[in-house]
């Protein structure tokens, strides 16, 4: 499924995410697999699933 739904991103757990990250000429697929760390570090700040979306939380600079 693809959505950009707060209430089903809030309602789907973290670990089954997959978040696609597009520059020109590049896509990078984040999910439980390659962001580990990254996803682990964001559950303890307490916000919600929708803010990892939102926040470009995954997004490498």
């Amino acid at each position: 499924m693809t959505t950009n739904d707060e209430f089903i991103m809030n309602g789907v757990p973290i670990e089954y995410w997959s978040v696609i990250e597009r520059t020109p000429g590049s896509a990078k697929l984040h999910n439980i697999s390659n962001s580990r760390d990254k996803i682990e570090e964001f559950k303890f700040i307490g916000l919600n699933n929708f803010d990892l979306f939102t926040s470009e939380f995954l997004l490498e600079n």
